[in-house]
């Protein structure tokens, strides 16, 4: 799952990504795994949203990432490792934070 999100200017940004596991067929730790690259780079690995929501399903939770954007998109990506990767909703501003969401 692979995003290009373009940006007004080059520079810090703090990227947050917001997930719920809300498909009963993985509701349960270590049921759905992948990996969270921005920038290219390996920001955390092996990500199981279950277990970021305390062992709850239908719980929302989220995880903010500090990144540098050298061109004109930033560039989010996660990777497989069991079942498909995903995400409810990205947020992206600049950082530090002058309110300017993307």
């Amino acid at each position: 799952l692979k995003y290009s999100i373009p940006v007004p200017k080059r520079g810090d940004y703090e990227v947050r990504l917001f997930f719920s596991e809300n498909f009963q067929q993985v509701q349960g730790p270590d049921k759905r795994k992948f990996h969270i690259v921005i920038e290219g780079k390996l920001e955390k690995a092996n990500v199981d949203i279950y277990e970021l929501a305390r062992n709850e399903g239908f719980r929302a939770t989220s995880q903010a990432f500090r990144t540098v954007v050298s061109g004109d998109t930033l560039d989010l990506e996660l990777i497989k490792v069991k079942q498909n990767p995903k995400v409810n909703a990205i947020e992206i501003q600049k950082w530090p934070s002058d309110s300017e969401k993307i």
